[in-house]
This record gives C-alpha cells, structure tokens and sequence, in this order.
C-alpha cells in the first residue's frame, strides 16, 4: 500500500531546505577574502607615507575582483593578531585567501616578521612577542582550496637596531655576533602546499617606498591585477619585469613557492573569450645579461613596431650550465613572415626562459585584425609555460590551441586551432641562444626587413 503526505509542504520545505544547503555550502566553498594591511605610522622609527595608500588601493582593486575584504590601517599588535586569527577562520571556507601587506618588515633568527606601528625591537626575542610573523601568515592561507597568496611590499631597510648579543638562530641555538646583521631586506622563505609568498624585493635586498602615491612594486600591481585572463604565476613575473625596469635593475620582486599544472587566476577570463588579452606596455629598456644585449633587444624592438606588436617587457633568462642542448635550442625570438595563413595576425614567439626538465616559459604576442582573421580581437600578449615533448610544446589561449615545432633549420612550425579550424604558418628566428653560442650575431634590422617582408600591412 502507497502512502501520500496529505500535504506537498513538507516536500516542498525538504526540497527548499536542501537547496538552500546546497547554495550556502557552494558559496563557501567559492568565497574568496583577502586581508589587506597598511602600516605607515609607526611610533618608534621613521614612518613611511606609501603604505596606507598602497592598501588603500590594492583593497579596492581586490573588492572589484569580488573577493571580501578586511582591511587593517595603521595597526598595533593587538588588532594584527586578531585579524589574522579571524582571517584564518574565513580561509578555512574559501577558495582563494590572499594576505597583502606594506610597512615595515625585518629578518630575524632566519624568519621574517611583520611590523605593528606599536613596535619597539632591539633584540631578537622581541621581534618573537611584538611582531607577527610570516610563517603564521602562511600557515592561515595556506587553509585556502586553490590558492594561498601572501603579498609583501615590506622589504626595506631594517630600521630597528638588534643588539648581536641576543642574536638566537631558528631553531634557538645561539649563533655568533658577526652571524648575519639582520639590517637588509628580508629573508628566503619556503611555502608549502598552495601557497605563493611574493615579495616586493629579493631576499636580503631593500625594496623603494617611492615618490608617488604608490611603491613602484604596488604600482606594477596595480596595473595588472585586475586584467582578466592573467595567470597568478604571470601575473607577477610581469610585475617583476616593470619594477626592474623603474628601478633600473636595482629592486628585483622575488615569488617564492610552486603550484601545481593547473592555472589560476585572480580574474578569469571570459567563457567566450579566444585570447587573453592585456594592454600594452613599454618595450623592455634594459638588457641583464651579457649575451642578450642592448643591441638585441633594439632589434627586437624594432622588428616589432614594423609588425604592429605590442610587446611586454621582458627579460631574456641567464640559463643555467645543466641544461642540455636539446632545450637550449628553444631559447629565442621567433616572428611571423607576413602573419598567418588563416588569420592575417603578425605574431611574435618569445622564449624567455628554459629549465633542465625542458620547461620552457616566456610570451606569445599577436598583432591587430585584419578582415580575415578569425575574431577582432586588438593585438596584444599574453605569458605561457609549456613543457618540451621532442621538437614541439604548446599552450592553450582561451579556446584556442597552439603548437610550435623547432625544425631543423631554427624555423619553428606554427599551428593554431580553433573550433575545427586550422591555421598553419611558419616563424623565423630573430635570435636564439644557440645561434649566440656559435658566434652568430642576430641580424641588423635592414637584413631583417628584407629577410622577412611584410606582404601587406595589417588594417587597424
């Protein structure tokens, strides 16, 4: 014998209750919060008039990113620790927990540690009881699903004087007082898991305050974190680039950490979206090492405003002795002869980095419509990383598949594919690591233009 309620409301109230369970449990899981820190005023050293602006800003980029925000201004020790316990409890629920901190910021005993405006330090048990430090920092993001993020634009000089008498190592061994001065930038650091630590200066060097409103480190961010389709990891190697290139070399941001294959990103880009598109910046100002020089790079920029390409400012990696030849080869520039078939796009391969295992990482840049290319999309770059496989790698950009192939001859093979289209061109060789090692210097800009013409110029 069937039984029926005599009423659909408890089925109906049963239904809506596991709904809205299902609603909440998802929004908890998707939650992003960020915990945003400025520290300007302090009472016992200099104070610094960039960071309060610096959160300010960054706060309000990541309320527009729709994360929830928690912002600290001008902060005792008192009010640090129990926003970061807090904030540690939010990380718990969310997918991404983001911690972004300027003002002061010091080594001590081989950890680093965050400065409350309250502070007075002259030892090393002092920064341990009236400072926070990273490690607890890490350990509360870290709770996050994909991403833990720690953002530092506190690498300056160390203002407070420890007294080398209580000078203790990590672990509280005593170390001697000619051990480390504990007066520059801040120190090396290790996270674990999903989590990025990225600082505004290299360990053991100092980060500038600035002259405008924002550091040049948070300036740099502040242009690119809220550009959809940017990968976190390059989201600050470009970051990275344009600080360099501000301070003439002398601040070089550092990230510390590694994720996993999957790509993460603070503003994805949009379902309908073909490439991943960011605006244009300045053309790289500065050779960094001996066998990429200012000569190459003025080529390099020349050959790309003939193209109509917007280049971003990159760095051609010093590369280290272990890597074999084999991956050597695919350090280089490499551009379009008169665009590809199917497109009509100038584009521009840059490879700015190769490690051992055959990873190679640097950007892919693409020049603006014709009539026949498959969307009008503006020309624009993007970063990529992509492991070797025998002569070929390739990266997705949105919907769109790409693969190169290095032949013989140093030409590489392009293939682009999308929604069952196939697009096939071939690009030069403007400069490689290898044709370097042999002695061979990248052509002059007149060769190059007779080399490879133009059949055209693409319509704006």
């Amino acid at each position: 014998m069937s039984y029926r309620f005599p009423s659909s409301g408890i089925t109906v109230l049963f239904l809506v209750g596991i709904l809205l369970f299902a609603k909440s449990s998802e929004c908890r899981a998707v939650e992003k919060v960020a915990l945003i820190i400025g520290n300007g005023a302090y009472q016992k050293v200099p104070q610094l008039p960039n960071p309060p602006r610096d959160a300010e800003d960054i706060a309000h980029s990541f309320e527009r990113l729709g994360f929830a925000v928690t912002r600290l201004n001008n902060s005792n020790l008192e009010r640090m620790r129990k926003a970061i316990s807090d904030f540690g409890d939010m990380a718990e629920h969310s997918s991404m927990a983001v911690v972004f901190y300027a003002g002061h910021g010091i080594e001590a005993g081989g950890e680093n540690w965050l400065i409350p405006i309250d502070a007075d330090i002259e030892t090393n048990a002092d920064a341990q009881a009236n400072a926070i430090s990273l490690r607890s920092i890490s350990q509360q993001v870290s709770k996050a699903q994909i991403l833990g993020l720690i953002v530092l634009d506190a690498c300056r000089d160390n203002p407070f004087k420890i007294r080398p008498t209580d000078i203790q190592g990590a672990g509280g061994t005593e170390q001697k007082a000619a051990t480390r001065s504990i007066s520059k930038g801040l120190a090396p650091t290790e996270p674990t898991g999903n989590v990025l630590i990225a600082f505004a200066a290299k360990d053991g060097t100092v980060a500038n305050d600035g002259d405008g409103r924002n550091s040049p480190f948070t300036a740099a961010l502040l242009r690119h974190i809220e550009v959809e389709g940017i990968e976190v990891t390059f989201l600050f190697r470009i970051v990275r680039d344009e600080v360099m290139a501000a301070t003439h070399g002398e601040q070089q941001p550092y990230v510390y950490g590694s994720l996993s294959k999957d790509s993460i990103y603070l503003r994805p880009p949009s379902s309908d979206q073909v490439l991943a598109t960011m605006p244009p910046i300045a053309p790289a100002t500065r050779a960094v090492n001996s066998f990429f020089s200012a000569k190459d790079e003025t080529l390099i920029a020349s050959v790309a405003e003939s193209k109509q390409l917007s280049l971003p400012i990159f760095q051609i990696d010093a590369i280290d002795p272990n890597v074999p030849e084999t991956f050597r080869r695919f350090l280089g520039i490499w551009v379009s002869k008169i665009g590809n078939n199917r497109t009509g796009r100038q584009i521009m391969l840059i490879v700015t980095h190769v490690d051992s295992t055959g990873l190679v990482s640097g950007f892919f840049v693409w020049g603006p419509p014709n009539e026949t290319t498959w969307n009008q999309l503006p020309g624009s770059f993007i970063g990529f990383k992509s492991a070797v496989r025998g002569d070929t790698f390739g990266f997705d950009i949105g919907k769109q598949a790409n693969l190169f192939k290095l032949l013989s001859d140093g030409r590489m093979n392009y293939e682009a594919q999308l929604n069952g289209r196939t697009g096939i061109n071939t690009v030069y060789p403007v400069w490689t690591l290898s044709s370097r090692e042999q002695g061979r210097e990248a052509a002059d800009v007149e060769s190059l233009s007779k080399a490879l013409p133009n059949k055209g110029k693409n319509r704006k």
